[in-house]
């Protein structure tokens, strides 16, 4: 995975999900389609099929506003591309998915798409903080989502795997970085994203789970994605009364009790 630079937008594979195949012909298909529904306007190809699972993305927006309180309710811009090629000679970006920072925009070879959205809704209400909380709450708040079923379920997962069972293993084996480490954008984003994302991502959930979403909140307005570790430790510790490793160390006794 490609790291962030300052200019950019974000890059992330997310989930199990299939696409259809198509020749190089097909991969220069234009986003030549349009449907809306409630909260999305989504832009596809001839011959994508996206319709399916419009269900399970409102049940997921609305989901969304209600766990983290947010005031506005925008209409998101839905790219939809058939694979990573079509992306690519689309956007000119090698990756699954990226959101458009600043933007209501995101581009997806996944429907459903539980992740991007999630970015898009955050960022433009909250803020773009440090990695460990931009991609940790896009993690914490993706569910598991099944092609064209629409059926919602709670539960955050990675690559189909509850987010807490993955921090399990991985501090079994001990494989979870320091958070030192976790706190760097640039130092995060060099870690595999099967053991950054999904830590990530467990370790916001117990925020959310422990403490009232407007702490987390403060944080995301108090910080920028490349800030020092000090600043991020100094807003959280403002945010939340106790510094972010104190916290760090209760989630992962949390761990080992389950």
């Amino acid at each position: 995975m490609k790291r962030f630079t300052k200019s950019i937008l974000f890059f992330l594979g997310m989930g199990v999900h299939f696409f259809l195949g198509c020749s190089s012909k097909t991969e220069q298909t234009a986003l030549e389609l349009k449907f809306t529904s409630t909260h999305y306007s989504y832009y596809y190809a001839t011959g994508d099929i996206v319709q399916l699972d419009t269900l399970w993305m409102e049940t997921h927006y609305n989901w969304i506003r209600h766990k983290l309180q947010l005031q506005h309710a925008p209409r998101l811009n839905y790219y939809k591309y058939r694979n990573k090629d079509h992306l690519k000679s689309s956007t000119g970006r090698s990756t699954n998915g990226f959101a458009e920072l600043g933007t209501l925009n995101f581009h997806t070879i996944w429907h459903p798409e539980g992740h991007e959205n999630v970015h898009v809704l955050v960022l433009k209400e909250w803020g773009h903080p440090p990695a460990l909380f931009t991609e940790g709450i896009a993690v914490a708040l993706a569910p598991q989502a099944i092609y064209g079923f629409g059926n919602f379920r709670e539960e955050p997962t990675w690559n189909g795997q509850k987010l807490d069972d993955i921090a399990v293993s991985l501090l079994q084996k001990q494989k979870v970085p320091e958070l030192g480490v976790l706190v760097e954008s640039d130092a995060f984003h060099g870690l595999s994203t099967d053991i950054s994302y999904p830590i990530a991502g467990s370790f916001v959930c117990y925020l959310l789970k422990k403490f009232p979403v407007e702490n987390l909140k403060q944080v995301f307005l108090g910080t920028s994605f490349f800030d020092s570790a000090e600043k991020l430790n100094a807003v959280f510790y403002h945010a939340y009364g106790v510094e972010i490793s104190n916290i760090w160390d209760e989630w992962q006794q949390y761990l080992v009790d389950k």
